[in-house]
């Protein structure tokens, strides 16, 4: 609206284009019902995933898995714990294995040179009001699952308590993302990574068992992995050694 009378000035064409600028919303957009400013750990997350998509070369694997006796083996394992496992608890202990068979997915991507680790640092997705963080349970290849259990569920309860101490959130060499309420997913790199890798949620499916077919209980696992430093031969043996390791669980829970 013209600030003078029916003459459009200077000044209602600045104002007209700071309003614009202000807003950045394509024309002919409804007003909207709020207008928040990114900032913060919101902010934060943001410019962390658009420099990881910027800088790497992502590519995603998907394969479905059979979690029928891990579920049954970790309610057994909780009846003897002071902690109630989980099928995450599992997942990432079996990960550990995994990374110990195909070495290379555990590694870092550093100003042109690949660094790879030994010792697997898992990172896992923990929500918040916020947004996400990651806390990193340290030496998952040489805990328990009983161990990886405790730890997890300490770091994921100090963090929604904002208690959780900055150095939990660094050193991982690889991330879980546990998103329950979906089949599947393409999970974002962390900065440096190499790979990360998303759970869906497991459901009762029909499969095909020695010819038979018998109701099983279903999951699907999805592998990001940086392409400059992993190729798909490598991802795809990862995801094989998973997949073992998921589905012939007794090694887990020693």
């Amino acid at each position: 609206m013209p600030t003078s009378g029916a003459r459009i000035t200077e000044a209602d064409v600045r104002a007209y284009a700071e309003s614009q600028t202000a807003t950045k919303l394509p024309p002919g957009v409804p007003t909207p019902s709020s207008s928040v400013e990114m900032t913060g750990m919101r902010k934060g997350i943001a410019d962390h995933m658009r420099s990881s998509i910027a800088n790497t070369a992502q590519l995603s694997f998907f394969l479905e898995v059979d979690v029928t006796d891990v579920q049954q083996m970790r309610r057994d394992a909780s009846k003897d714990s002071d902690t109630t496992i989980t099928l995450a608890h599992a997942i990432i202990k079996a990960c550990a294995a995994a990374i110990g068979r195909v070495p290379a997915i555990n590694s870092i991507l550093s100003e042109g040179t690949v660094h790879q680790f030994d010792e697997v640092n898992v990172g896992f997705a923990a929500a918040l009001d916020e947004g996400l963080i990651v806390p990193v349970i340290q030496g998952v290849e040489q805990k328990s699952i009983s161990e990886v259990a405790v730890e997890m569920d300490d770091l994921a309860t100090k963090a929604k308590d904002g208690t959780l101490l900055p150095d939990a959130v660094l050193g991982g060499t690889f991330t879980v993302s546990v998103l329950g309420i979906v089949d599947g997913f393409t999970p974002i790199l962390n900065a440096g990574q190499s790979a990360i890798l998303g759970v869906g949620r497991s459901v009762q499916k029909p499969v095909v068992r020695r010819n038979e077919v018998v109701v099983r209980e279903m999951l699907t696992l999805s592998l990001t992995v940086d392409h400059q430093t992993i190729d798909g031969a490598v991802a795809a043996a990862f995801m094989r050694r998973l997949q073992q390791a998921i589905e012939r669980p007794a090694s887990l829970f020693k």
